[in-house]
């Protein structure tokens, strides 16, 4: 095992490469959330064609995942320019949203709440526009509080851990409802906070 002064340092190339991956990610996932709304719209006709009931789940699977692979970056590469490491050095390999914010100061998570709420106002999404699949019957539970920065990451936290192997907790009782705004909220906040960083 390398000892911390002998570990890679980021550097210029490392940054905007994790940055473009992040951006490639949160460019597929409102691609594929496009089309989504459009399929899960009142107007699209055969709403019980397997097909279309097969593309839903497809593009639902594939929104959360990337979304929340771009904001575990996007929020690494704040790190980065706030402490000079992309992660908190205690738990380097967390996919936690929660835990690697830990890192950001008072000043760049205040600054990430404003944004964030900015971005709730804008968004066209409709609070209560879900990605849900179940095995039975279901209905979903109360939705969740996700007005401020803090909420919406605690909502999110684990969700690329958890929804890249999702098909693993599948079971004849498997229901599912997730709320889709805060994840795209969540990554626009980061981008613009990062771009402010950089523009320093």
């Amino acid at each position: 095992m390398m000892n911390k002064s002998n570990e890679p340092k980021p550097n210029l190339l490392s940054i905007h490469t994790a940055y473009a991956i992040a951006a490639g990610h949160e460019k597929t996932a409102n691609f594929l959330l496009v089309r989504y709304r459009e399929i899960t719209s009142t107007d699209y006709t055969d709403h019980y064609n397997k097909e279309r009931n097969l593309e839903i789940q497809s593009l639902g699977f594939q929104i959360i995942t990337n979304y929340a692979f771009c904001i575990e970056i996007y929020l690494k590469i704040l790190c980065f320019q706030q402490i000079g490491s992309y992660t908190n050095p205690v738990n380097k390999k967390n996919h936690s949203i929660v835990a690697i914010s830990k890192v950001l100061g008072d000043d760049v998570f205040k600054a990430l709440d404003v944004e964030y709420s900015s971005q709730l106002q804008q968004s066209e999404l409709p609070d209560s526009f879900l990605f849900q699949m179940n095995f039975n019957d279901f209905k979903p539970s109360e939705f969740p509080d996700f007005s401020t920065y803090e909420t919406a990451t605690d909502y999110i936290d684990n969700s690329y851990a958890r929804w890249r192997y999702i098909y693993e907790e599948f079971t004849e009782t498997f229901n599912v409802s997730v709320v889709l705004k805060p994840f795209c909220c969540v990554a626009e906040a980061l981008k613009v906070i990062i771009s402010q960083n950089s523009a320093k």
